[in-house]
């Protein structure tokens, strides 16, 4: 779909930084991996395209992010999820790239929801936000193992609340980080937030946490928290096996 690319890179091409780029390349991965979730789900055609769409566009609002605050910490300024929105609206964008109303709303709500952790439902444009989700979450953890994006864990114990959240399978909010430790406990959360029985099986065919884990178990010395990281990983591969 060249023409949406055309569109997308014409924008970007004005954040000439190398933090933006990366971000280019991010989004252009979640894309791939969101349409091979759509086609898992025998997409239409036209929602197929829609899908492409909102996918590329999903962190749109990081590139003015980094402009403004050169960081891409939502916590620390705003969350780049409603500066997207503002993106699109405020520069026509969204009449570019949407070609009706259903487009136009969909696309918004993926910038708005895919980075939060507000529950979804079962409309076309909530399966297109879990989609955008989840392919989201699968090019976090691969840039990581490639090594792009690195956390700082040091020596420390994963804290109680970290350790509950997890057991609880639910997401740990950044915010509510006790420890560097439970930095890494974040990422393995993902996997309870997963939607689709095509990531599922995309994670037990590349084995994609449990390098992960040992990758993060080799950056710590501190044996409990080795311990704890081993003791989610055995989780965390009986739970994707239940949901394949």
């Amino acid at each position: 779909m060249d023409d949406i690319d055309k569109l997308f890179l014409e924008y970007t091409s004005k954040y000439d930084f190398p933090e933006c780029r990366f971000k280019v390349e991010h989004s252009f991965r979640v894309k791939d991996f969101a349409m091979s979730i759509a086609e898992s789900l025998n997409f239409s055609e036209e929602d197929k395209r829609l899908v492409y769409k909102a996918s590329l566009l999903h962190d749109i609002g990081r590139f003015e992010q980094f402009k403004r605050y050169h960081n891409f910490r939502d916590r620390d300024n705003e969350y780049h999820g409603d500066i997207g929105i503002k993106v699109l609206l405020n520069n026509d964008l969204i009449d570019k790239f949407s070609e009706n109303s259903f487009e136009r709303k969909t696309i918004l709500k993926v910038c708005k929801y895919h980075g939060t952790m507000d529950e979804l439902g079962d409309s076309k444009e909530d399966t297109i936000i879990k989609i955008v989700r989840d392919s989201d979450k699968i090019d976090i953890l691969n840039s990581a193992l490639k090594g792009e994006i690195v956390l700082h864990i040091e020596n420390a114990n994963v804290s109680d609340y970290a350790k509950e959240t997890f057991n609880n399978h639910t997401l740990l909010n950044l915010k509510e980080m006790a420890t560097p430790a439970d930095r890494f406990v974040v990422w393995l959360c993902f996997t309870f937030d997963f939607n689709f029985k095509y990531t599922f099986k995309y994670l037990k065919d590349t084995k994609l946490l449990d390098k992960l884990i040992i990758k993060y178990i080799n950056k710590t010395d501190n044996q409990s928290t080795k311990d704890v990281y081993k003791d989610m990983g055995r989780v965390i591969n009986k739970y994707i096996e239940e949901h394949i």
